[in-house]
């Protein structure tokens, strides 16, 4: 079977580090890449693997890129800290190692938001590649960053365990983070947008999450979900009208 290198970046993750390095230390390797945290996030890591470096962010593609790097083995497996590697998904990727049949795995996420495991809306069913070859793939994009792989792509049905929106501060606080780059990539490309795109656009999110995704089978919290989906897009379109205000008044 191919060796495996788990690849986490981290930034004052002292809450989560521990039961996601402990779900994958079955692994040949784990490295982890932290851009300056301030907890007790390398501490934690060094418990777990020699493999700590440090880099200053460069962004999330070139961070991973730049982390990948350091893994001695060809294939990878990326995770976030608020992440987990079931049993079950151990025997899958290990399999999937052994088989050698593609160059990299779409993987799918289970969300556990707001104390609840979310089945529905644009939570789930959702897939990102996140195993792959070192030298047959890299990641791309500022923000929601995907890997580009070279050569065939199979999929696994084991979830990654998602655990990182514990509550609504914190998922308004990565919102917030999110929708400003996207706000200023779009700026910067040209586009525009008029207020009454803006309305629509988070009206048709709305019902993209709770109708057509079915969000309401998942109760009062996919009720807020779908609220919040719908302030995610009304949050990066009016911060991209913002900008070509300010232009014009300046």
């Amino acid at each position: 079977m191919s060796k495996l290198s788990v690849l986490v970046i981290t930034k004052n993750e002292e809450e989560h580090l521990s039961d996601c390095l402990e779900s994958v230390r079955w692994a040949d390797e784990i490295v982890v890449v932290d851009s300056g945290s301030t907890d007790k996030t390398e501490e934690i890591a060094k418990k777990y693997t020699k493999e700590v470096y440090y880099n200053e962010w460069l962004g999330y593609s070139e961070q991973k890129n730049w982390g990948a790097q350091k893994c001695r083995n060809d294939w990878v497996l990326c995770l976030d800290a608020d992440e987990r590697i079931s049993l079950e998904l151990r025997t899958e990727i290990e399999e999937a190692l052994e088989e050698k049949n593609f160059n990299g795995y779409f993987l799918p996420t289970k969300d556990f938001i707001f104390g609840k495991w979310i089945l529905h809306g644009k939570w789930s069913p959702q897939e990102h590649i996140r195993l792959y070859k070192k030298s047959k793939g890299s990641w791309t994009k500022d923000v929601h960053e995907v890997v580009q792989v070279n050569g065939g792509v199979g999929h696994l049905k084991n979830p990654i365990l998602h655990v990182g929106h514990t509550d609504v501060s914190e998922f308004i606080s990565k919102l917030n983070l999110y929708t400003q780059k996207e706000a200023d990539d779009r700026f910067k490309a040209g586009e525009k947008i008029s207020i009454g795109k803006l309305v629509f656009n988070s009206f048709r999110a709305f019902l993209r999450e709770y109708v057509k995704g079915q969000g309401y089978k998942d109760g009062e919290h996919g009720f807020v979900l779908a609220v919040l989906m719908s302030f995610y897009q009304f949050s990066k379109d009016v911060k991209l009208w913002e900008h070509w205000y300010k232009k014009g008044h300046t």
